[in-house]
C-alpha cells in the first residue's frame, strides 16, 4: 500500500494557546482538519459568553475564508463560579458546552492552566446540580479531564471514575467526552456508558511509561502508562464507535519543557500526529479503520455533517523537523513512514 485516502480528519482536542503563537498553531490545524475543538485554558481562560465571542473573532480573522473546510468548535472553562446561567451565556455565544480541569484539595493545578478548575469531588456537591441540569436541557457537552490530582499520576484516571459514575447516575442524559483517555480502566468505563464519547491521542496509543521516563518531550497529563494500557487504548480507538481522534496538541516553549519538572503537554500538529497513527493502524493490519476513527465518529456523535472532502497520505519516509510553528513537535528528529500529501 503506497497511498491512503481518507475523508478530511477531525481533531476533538487542541490547545491553540493565545497571543502571538496562536496564528501559527491555528493554521497548522486549519490546513488539514475539518472539525477542531479549541480548549478553553489559555491565560486568561475562556469563561464567559463575551470570551467565546472574542475567541471566535480571533479565529475568523486568522483563518479568514481561505480554508472553507475548517470548522472550529468552542467550549468554556468550568470554574467553581460557573452556574446554570453561565451555561446559557456561553452557549448563546456559540459554545457547545464546557471543559473541566482538575485541581487537588489545596487548589493546586492538576494540569497546565488548571488553577481555575474544580476539585473533583466538588462535582457531586448538590449546589452543582443546576449547572448539570441546564447543560442537559441545552444538549451541551461536558468535556472532562478525568483525573483526581490527590492520587499518584498513574492512578489519577482510575481514581476519577467513581466520581464520574455517580455523576452519570444522577444525570444519565449528560453528554460527556472523556478527554485523552489513557488507561485500561478508563476504556472499560466508557464502554460501560454508551452515551459517552472519548478522545484518543497518538501518544497514548504509541508510547508507554518507559518512553516518557526521563524524556521531557513525552511528559503529559494524563501520563503515558503501561503496555497493557497502550494496547487497550489502541484497540478501543480501532474498534469502538465511542473513540475518536483528539491530539491533545499542547505546545510549550522549550525552556519550560526542559526544566527539572518540565511542563506537561506534547505538541502534536496534524502533519505529525495523523501520519504516526496511520503507520500504527497500517502496521496492525487495519487501515480501513482509519477513516471512522479520524473522520466519522466525532462528527456523528456531535450530530453534525461529516467533512465532504478528503486528504491523501503517501508512504514516503520523512524526518520530523526539530521545530514546527515555533515549538518542538512529537517525534522531532525521528523518521515517519507516512506523510500527508500537500
Amino acid at each position: 500500500m503506497k497511498t491512503i485516502t481518507i475523508r478530511r480528519p477531525d481533531d476533538g482536542h487542541v490547545h491553540f494557546r493565545q497571543d502571538g503563537v496562536l496564528p501559527g498553531l491555528l493554521l497548522e490545524h486549519a490546513d488539514i482538519c475539518g472539525i477542531a475543538v479549541d480548549m478553553p485554558n489559555p491565560k486568561p481562560p475562556i469563561r464567559t459568553g463575551r470570551d467565546i465571542l472574542a475567541r471566535r473573532a480571533v479565529f475568523a480573522e486568522v483563518v479568514a475564508d481561505r480554508r472553507p473546510w475548517f470548522r472550529p468548535r468552542f467550549c468554556a472553562y468550568q470554574t467553581p463560579e460557573t452556574t446554570a446561567e453561565t451555561v446559557d451565556d456561553v452557549m448563546d455565544a456559540g459554545a457547545d458546552g464546557f471543559k473541566t480541569y482538575p485541581t487537588d484539595q489545596e487548589r493546586k493545578p492538576g494540569t497546565t492552566n488548571a488553577e481555575w478548575g474544580m476539585y473533583p469531588p466538588e462535582h457531586l456537591d448538590p449546589k452543582r446540580a443546576p449547572f448539570f441540569e441546564r447543560l442537559v436541557e441545552r444538549r451541551g457537552i461536558w468535556r472532562v479531564h478525568a483525573e483526581h490530582p490527590d492520587y499518584k499520576q498513574e492512578d489519577r484516571e482510575k481514581a476519577f471514575l467513581p466520581i464520574l459514575d455517580t455523576l452519570l447516575q444522577r444525570h444519565p442524559e449528560l453528554r460527556v467526552v472523556f478527554e485523552h483517555i489513557s488507561s485500561a480502566e478508563g476504556v472499560a468505563f466508557v464502554k460501560a456508558h454508551p452515551q459517552m464519547m472519548a478522545t484518543v491521542t497518538p501518544h497514548h496509543m504509541l508510547l508507554t511509561w518507559s518512553d516518557g521516563y526521563g524524556n521531557h518531550d513525552h511528559c503529559c497529563m494524563p501520563a503515558i502508562k503501561t503496555e497493557t494500557d497502550r494496547i487497550a487504548v489502541f484497540e478501543f480507538a480501532r474498534d469502538s464507535a465511542q473513540a475518536a481522534y483528539g491530539s491533545d496538541s499542547a505546545p510549550h516553549p522549550r525552556a519550560a519543557k526542559a526544566q527539572v519538572k518540565g511542563a506537561n503537554g506534547i505538541f502534536v500538529p496534524p502533519r505529525v500526529g495523523i501520519p504516526a497513527v496511520v503507520a500504527l493502524f497500517e502496521r496492525e493490519g487495519c487501515p480501513e479503520k482509519l477513516e471512522p476513527f479520524f473522520s466519522e465518529r466525532y462528527a456523528d456523535w456531535l450530530g453534525v455533517p461529516r467533512n465532504e472532502d478528503a486528504i491523501t497520505l503517501v508512504r514516503e519516509p520523512w524526518t520530523v523537523p526539530e521545530e514546527m510553528a515555533g515549538f518542538r513537535p512529537l517525534f522531532a528528529g525521528q523518521t515517519l513512514d507516512w506523510r500527508i500529501r500537500e
